[in-house]
C-alpha cells in the first residue's frame, strides 16, 4: 500500500541544539511551553527535550508526544554546559546563514514583549526597533532567534497576557532556490502553499507551507 502525503502531520517543528538543558528549558517553559518528554541516550552521550503548548487552550494538548502539532526539540551533548568554548550557530551569521528563527504567536505583543523585557531576556530585535514595528525577536540562552507575532490582526483585549494561550506558529529557514525547495514540500511531503509575502525592501520573499488540516 501507498503512503498518503495527505495524512502527514508536521510534528517537530524544530531541533536545536542548546549548551545547557536547564537554562534552555526554563526559557521555553516562561514562553508557555512544557516539557512533554524526554528521551536520555547515555550510551551516546545525549539526550532529548521535547517541549510544546499543552495546555486546555493548546490545539494538540494531552495527545501522546508523536502526535502533536509545534513540538521544539532540545539535543544536549553530555557536558556542553561546562565547556566554556562550547558555541552553537543560531543560522543567522555568515558563513552559516540557514535556520532562521522560530516563531510563537501571542495572545497581546505589546504585553507579552514587556513580559519579555522585565525578565531581563535578550532582543535581536524590539518591537519599537527597525522598519517592521508589529514583530519582535527574542533571544534564547544560546542566541536563537524566536520571533514574537500577533495571534491575530489585532490584540486581545487583556490586562495580562498568558503564555498558556500562545502558539508554535512557524520555523524560518532560508533556500537557496525557492521553486526546488517548494516543489520538494508540497509534492514529496504533501504540504500546502498557504501565503507568498513579498518583502522587495528587504530583497526576500517568505513561503508560508504547511499541513491545513
Amino acid at each position: 500500500m501507498a503512503t498518503d502525503p495527505s495524512k502527514y502531520k508536521f510534528n517537530r517543528t524544530t531541533m536545536i541544539r542548546v549548551k545547557d538543558p536547564k537554562r534552555s528549558v526554563e526559557f521555553y517553559n516562561f514562553l508557555g511551553l512544557s516539557q512533554i518528554n524526554r528521551l536520555d541516550f547515555p550510551e551516546n552521550k545525549f539526550s532529548l527535550y521535547f517541549l510544546a503548548y499543552d495546555g486546555p487552550q493548546a490545539l494538540s494538548g494531552s495527545r501522546h508526544w508523536t502526535d502533536r502539532n509545534g513540538v521544539i526539540e532540545l539535543t544536549h551533548n553530555y557536558g556542553t554546559e561546562n565547556d566554556p568554548s562550547y558555541t552553537v550557530s543560531n543560522g543567522n551569521i555568515e558563513p552559516y546563514r540557514g535556520f532562521g528563527h522560530l516563531a510563537i504567536s501571542v495572545d497581546n505583543i505589546e504585553l507579552a514583549c514587556k513580559r519579555l523585557e522585565d525578565a531581563n531576556f535578550s532582543f535581536q530585535k524590539k518591537l519599537a526597533e527597525g522598519r517592521m514595528r508589529n514583530i519582535a525577536f527574542v533571544k534564547d540562552p544560546d542566541g536563537y532567534w524566536v520571533e514574537i507575532i500577533r495571534k491575530h490582526q489585532t490584540d486581545a483585549a487583556v490586562a495580562q497576557t498568558d503564555p498558556s494561550s500562545y502558539r508554535m506558529n512557524h520555523t524560518m529557514v532560508r533556500v537557496k532556490d525557492p521553486e526546488a525547495s517548494l516543489k520538494f514540500y508540497q509534492e514529496v511531503f504533501g504540504m500546502t502553499l498557504l501565503h507568498t509575502l513579498e518583502l522587495a525592501g528587504a530583497d526576500c520573499n517568505l513561503y508560508f507551507l504547511a499541513y491545513p488540516s
